[in-house]
């Protein structure tokens, strides 16, 4: 099947390219990549990824102003914990 695609240069030379590398047609380059980008499609829908709830805890009041980054350094060198 013959179709029209509009590429943007930059991908289109580094497709180019690699077809070059590969001994391979740019058009089975083109297919071969798009097979492969439906065959993901297909895996993410059948094994979706399962997020999970992070427990959160408070820490207190920071003892330093973390934009301080003296500050935080002379404390980390000295090991001063308050």
């Amino acid at each position: 099947m013959r179709t029209t695609l509009v590429i943007p240069d930059t991908i289109f030379k580094r497709f180019k390219s690699q077809a070059r590398k590969d001994n391979q047609s740019l058009s089975h380059l083109v297919a071969e990549a798009l097979e492969l980008y439906i065959l993901k499609k297909n895996q993410r829908r059948e094994n979706p990824v399962i997020k999970t709830q992070l427990r959160t805890y408070s820490m207190g009041k920071p003892s330093v102003d973390i934009n301080n980054r003296e500050e935080l350094y002379r404390r980390m060198e000295t090991g001063i914990k308050t």
